[in-house]
């Protein structure tokens, strides 16, 4: 039996399942590919950094970005969406 694959992110040939981005204070904003946002706490420095800027033939993590920026404006939080990391 065929088990649908999840959809995953991909950056710079690595596959994830979670794009995070810095909030104001110690909180980040993580997105899934199908734009199910958390916001909570993520050990950034243990992580891969990716310019958004780098990103723009990435219409997934594009979209994921722009799904953060949005919930972040709604919530009353300032967000760097400058960078994405990811594990």
């Amino acid at each position: 039996m065929n088990h649908p694959t999840p959809p995953c992110f991909t950056i710079y040939g690595r596959t994830t399942d979670r794009l995070y981005f810095v909030t104001s204070g110690d909180d980040t904003i993580s997105v899934t590919p199908d734009v199910q946002i958390e916001v909570g706490y993520a050990d950034l420095l243990l992580m891969r950094c990716a310019p958004v800027s780098h990103l723009e033939d990435n219409p997934l993590a594009l979209a994921a970005c722009r799904a953060a920026v949005a919930f972040a404006r709604t919530h009353g939080l300032a967000i760097d969406a400058a960078d994405a990391f990811y594990e």
